[in-house]
C-alpha cells in the first residue's frame, strides 16, 4: 500500500511539473508558477529528488524567459546538484545546458562554451538525445558564445568543458558562478532578494506587507528599495511597476 501511495504521489508530481512546463512554454507564467509551487511542496515532503530536479529546471527556464538570469542560475545549479547526488546523468546534461544558456544570457561566454560542451560530451557518452523543444535555446546560446569569442577561442573553451570529468562538473559550475561579478547597476545588478522585493512592490504590497511575506523588517524592505531605485535609476514605485511588468516580474492586471 505504501509503495502504491508513493507511486501515486510521484505520478501527481510528474504531472504538475509537466503542466508547469507546458504553461511556461505557452507564456502563462501564473499557471506555471502555481503548478511549480505544488510540485516543490510534494517533492520536498516526500523526498522525490528526480522530480525536484525537474521542477528546478522548469523554474529556471521560466525565470530565464522573464529576464531573471540570477535566479534562473540558482535554480539550474540546484538542479545540477540534485541530479548529481542521485547519479541521474540525463538530468545533469539538461542542467548543464540550462546553466550554459544562463551564462550566455549574462555574457559570460567562455563559461557558456565550457558548460554547453560539457553537456554535449556527457550527452554523447550516455546516448541521450536533446528534446526538440530545447533545441532553439541551446542553438541560440551556442551561437552567441561563438560570435562573441570567435571560433578559435570558442573551440578552446569548448574543449576544456568537454574534457571535464563527471565528478568535476558540479565544482566547475559552482566556481564559474562565483567568478562572475554582478554589475553595479541595471536589472542584472539586482540580487535575488532585491528582485523579490521588486515583484512584491510592483504588485502593490506595502513595506510591512512585503516584510511579512519575506520575513524581514519594514526597515530592511526600505533599505532594499533604496538600493533597487539607485541601481535601476528610478525614484518611485510608480516608475518601478511598469518596468517590472515589462520584465515579467508583475502581472499586467496586478493591483
Amino acid at each position: 500500500m505504501f509503495v502504491r501511495g508513493m507511486e501515486y504521489r510521484r505520478g501527481v508530481l510528474e504531472g504538475m511539473v509537466g503542466l508547469a512546463a507546458v504553461s511556461a512554454a505557452a507564456g502563462d507564467r501564473e499557471a506555471a508558477q502555481r503548478h511549480l509551487d505544488e510540485a516543490f511542496s510534494i517533492a520536498r515532503e516526500f523526498d522525490l529528488s528526480l522530480a525536484l530536479g525537474d521542477a528546478y529546471l522548469v523554474r529556471a527556464d521560466l525565470r530565464l524567459r522573464a529576464g531573471d538570469a540570477e535566479r534562473a542560475d540558482d535554480d539550474a545549479y540546484e538542479a545540477l546538484r540534485t541530479f548529481s547526488a542521485a547519479g541521474a546523468k540525463p538530468g545533469m546534461v539538461r542542467s548543464l545546458e540550462v546553466l550554459g544558456e544562463v551564462a550566455a544570457a549574462v555574457e559570460s561566454y567562455e563559461e557558456a562554451a565550457r558548460l554547453l560542451a560539457a553537456g554535449d560530451a556527457l550527452r554523447a557518452t550516455i546516448g541521450f538525445a536533446r528534446y526538440p523543444v530545447a533545441e532553439a535555446a541551446y542553438d541560440d546560446a551556442r551561437a552567441a558564445a561563438r560570435t562573441a569569442l570567435g571560433t578559435e577561442a570558442f573551440d578552446a573553451a569548448a574543449a576544456e568543458g568537454a574534457a571535464l570529468a563527471l565528478d568535476d562538473l558540479v565544482a566547475y559550475a559552482q566556481r564559474a558562478r562565483g567568478e562572475r561579478k554582478r554589475p553595479s547597476s541595471g536589472w542584472a545588478g539586482l540580487t535575488p532578494t532585491e528582485l523579490e522585493v521588486v515583484r512584491l512592490a510592483a504588485e502593490g504590497l506595502t513595506n510591512p506587507e512585503i516584510g511579512a511575506r519575506m520575513f524581514i523588517t519594514r526597515g530592511t524592505v526600505k533599505v532594499h528599495l533604496s538600493h533597487i531605485f539607485a541601481k535601476l535609476g528610478v525614484s518611485t514605485r510608480a516608475e518601478l511597476a511598469p518596468e517590472a511588468t515589462r520584465r515579467g516580474l508583475r502581472d499586467a492586471g496586478a493591483r
